[in-house]
Formats: C-alpha cells, structure tokens, sequence
C-alpha cells in the first residue's frame, strides 16, 4: 500500500512515531560499494552512480543523503508500508534520490521508534529503469 497521506487512518500515523532515523555505513563500505559483491549492487553504486570502492567517505555521505531524504519522506508520509517483520518492527519502502536516480530503499521502525536502514537498494524507483 503506497502511502500518500489520505490512505492512512489517523490512528495509525500516530502509531509510527519516529525519534531517531539511523543508518550503519558498513551497509555501504561493506556491501554496495564493495567490487564484485555477489549482490551485483555493486553495478549500481560504483558503476551507474559514481560512487568509489570500499570507500568510507562516500559510504558516510550516502548514509546522511538517505538518513535526511528519510526523515523527510516519513514526514511527509511518501512511503509504502510493507509488512510486519517477526521481531515487531514495521518495514517501510522509501525512495531515495542519489544523483538522478530514484532508488527504493528499505527501512525498519522498530519498537522503541528508531527508523533504521535495511536495505540501499531493493529496485529502481520507475519500474526498473535507472534513467
């Protein structure tokens, strides 16, 4: 269910209340940005998007961009939920923008109210096409 806003019972926007929105850079420094990763996401972030190797910088300013882009998505309620996961936290789809491109991302709120990256990349925005 895409999340616009209108879609959402009142009761259950008060439910997801967010006091801290975090990230692990390793998610980046040791998985998409890492060379031949059997991921293959390591194509979208070194190859399409620029992004250097194993690179601690660039993985610190790519989970800052998500963290900020995040916050504001969740604000603005322009998200899709998903499902519950089987330790209680709610799982979340937001798009992100890195350089041009819309990437969906994963998130999960867990109980104490921490929204916390999962997943850097799960998809392409518009249907697969990274243009």
């Amino acid at each position: 269910m895409s999340n616009t806003g209108e879609n959402l019972e009142s009761e259950n926007a008060q439910q997801w209340q967010i006091n801290q929105i975090t990230g692990d850079p390793r998610k980046f420094s040791e998985y998409v940005l890492v060379p031949s990763h059997q991921s293959g996401k390591d194509k979208i972030f070194l190859g399409l998007l620029g992004y250097r190797p194993r690179n601690l910088d660039d993985a610190q300013a790519l989970l800052e961009i998500y963290v900020t882009q995040a916050q504001a998505k969740f604000v603005a309620q322009d998200y899709t939920v998903g499902e519950h996961d089987r330790h209680g936290g709610q799982r979340f789809t937001i798009v992100v923008e890195i350089r041009g491109k819309t990437l969906l991302t994963g998130w999960i709120l867990d109980n104490q109210g921490t929204l916390k990256l999962a997943t850097p990349f799960s998809g392409f925005a518009n249907g697969g096409n990274p243009s």
